[in-house]
């Protein structure tokens, strides 16, 4: 698959000396030898490609500071967290469509767990499914349990009778609605939903027929394991849990109850911790480890690696709100899930984060900035932009500038450039976030620059987060 071909050159080529780089740049023949597992992903990469291999190749070195396959598991986990209600998202670029999160990644995390809930950890609760004993009384002439005998006599007394005619029984009930049982349904309608919800909405071309058909099997499966489920009384009490979203506070809720009883003792079945450990890889499915086989987000060109690169900071800003705040969100989509951005509340400040929006006015109106912050359609206080530029980056500044030129009747009061690395930055800065007045005319902004580089390092997140941090604070005094 040509994208897996990308993933992994883009590793050899950021990671090679100036002098290897060379070597591979003089001759295609020689790489290939070097890497013979690579010649089926860049024959069919060709077919897209007509450029020559040594400009492929510097094409590639221009991606050196952007872990591919880090970034493109970043979004798929990010888009799936927050895409809300809807299924998926859908990006239009003059380059073409991206889906987000992949449904390539979601069929993968479906056939990769599915087996194990259904196969393994359900059998084994069903078999000794936990249970609350409690017990009811019945006043009847037949004995259907225990009898009371207190009870039995003083209503006989009180009837003035000398025999009781009647018997007061106490009979145990099994009450399996516990919070145990309340998550494993949860699960169970999880994997049926994201089945159905897969074959509703793949693309043509998107899944084979093979796949197809299992996810029929995964959906057909559960189905009837919830049709015959012991716990059948209690699934409609149940549905709306697994309609919140995955990660809703209330999942998290039932997770903590669930863990509590286990500590305590009231749940004593090794397949209910089994069941948590699912959910854990459920929830945070590593799309990184299956990358290799399952991808199908177009990493053909330069373009598509910038549309990446904007997506990862999008999500990353969201993740980093939501970890740190009080944060409330809704995403903006247009007609055929077309992504726009979100509507979003944070400690009490209400902004839209727009994705691509182009305002009434501006000169170049297909040129529009990749962010806005935007408090009401007059008034954008903030604009971003995201270069993946590893050279020369002066130009980036002078188009943050026509853009608050042309949107000044919006007052914009910043520009914020986010660069992948520190290269020819316009200032010689070394810092990871850099702000600074800048005049034209009558007009008086503040321009930002920051690096955000994508990256597993311990040292590299801790730099991505002085920026988050510090843009939170802008946001804060919207």
């Amino acid at each position: 698959m040509q994208s897996e071909f990308i993933f992994e050159i883009s590793e050899i080529i950021r990671n090679a000396s100036g002098e290897d780089f060379e070597y591979y740049l003089s001759s295609e023949r020689s790489f290939f030898t070097q890497y013979p597992h690579l010649r089926e992903g860049y024959d069919e990469y060709k077919t897209i490609r007509s450029e020559p291999w040594s400009a492929i190749l510097r094409e590639i070195r221009l991606w050196k500071d952007l872990d591919l396959r880090y970034m493109y598991s970043r979004i798929m986990e990010l888009t799936q967290d927050y895409k809300g209600n809807f299924d998926y998202f859908e990006i239009l670029t003059d380059y073409g469509t991206y889906v987000v999160p992949d449904r390539i990644t979601l069929l993968n995390k479906l056939l990769q767990l599915s087996r194990e809930i259904l196969h393994e950890i359900y059998p084994k609760i069903e078999l000794s499914l936990n249970y609350e004993s409690d017990t009811f009384s019945v006043d009847s002439p037949t004995i259907r349990g225990k009898i009371d005998w207190n009870t039995t006599l003083v209503n006989t007394i009180n009837k003035s009778m000398k025999f009781p005619t009647s018997f007061v029984s106490i009979v145990p009930t099994q009450e399996f609605e516990t919070p145990e049982n309340v998550l494993l349904l949860v699960c169970l309608f999880w994997i049926k939903n994201d089945s159905l919800r897969l074959m509703r909405h793949y693309q043509p071309g998107e899944l084979s027929k093979n796949e197809l058909t299992k996810l029929n099997r995964i959906f057909t499966t559960t189905e009837m394991a919830l049709e015959h489920s012991m716990l059948k009384q209690i699934q409609d009490n149940v549905k709306y849990l697994a309609e919140i979203g995955q990660k809703h506070r209330k999942i998290s809720e039932l997770v903590s109850q669930v863990k509590e009883r286990i500590h305590l003792g009231l749940v004593n079945q090794l397949a209910y911790s089994d069941l948590l450990k699912w959910i854990e890889k459920y929830l945070h499915f590593n799309t990184e480890r299956f990358a290799k086989d399952l991808v199908n987000f177009r990493i053909e060109r330069t373009q598509d690696v910038d549309t990446m690169y904007e997506l990862w900071i999008l999500f990353e800003i969201m993740r980093y709100l939501d970890s740190n705040f009080i944060m409330n969100y809704q995403p903006i989509i247009e007609s055929k899930n077309n992504f726009h951005g979100f509507e979003i509340k944070v400690n009490g400040k209400q902004f839209k984060l727009k994705y691509q929006e182009s305002y009434p006015g501006q000169i170049h109106e297909r040129n529009t900035p990749d962010f806005t912050i935007e408090k009401s359609r007059d008034n954008v206080p903030i604009i971003l932009d995201a270069k993946n530029w590893r050279h020369e980056k002066r130009d980036a500044k002078d188009k943050m500038i026509i853009y608050l030129v042309e949107m000044s009747s919006k007052k914009p009061s910043k520009g914020i450039l986010f660069f992948p690395n520190n290269v020819h930055l316009p200032e010689n800065i070394d810092s990871p976030y850099y702000e600074k007045p800048i005049e034209v005319g009558p007009n008086k902004w503040h321009l930002i620059t920051c690096v955000l580089k994508p990256s597993k390092s311990p040292e590299i997140q801790a730099q991505n987060n002085i920026v988050f941090e510090k843009f939170s604070e802008l946001l804060l005094q919207l």
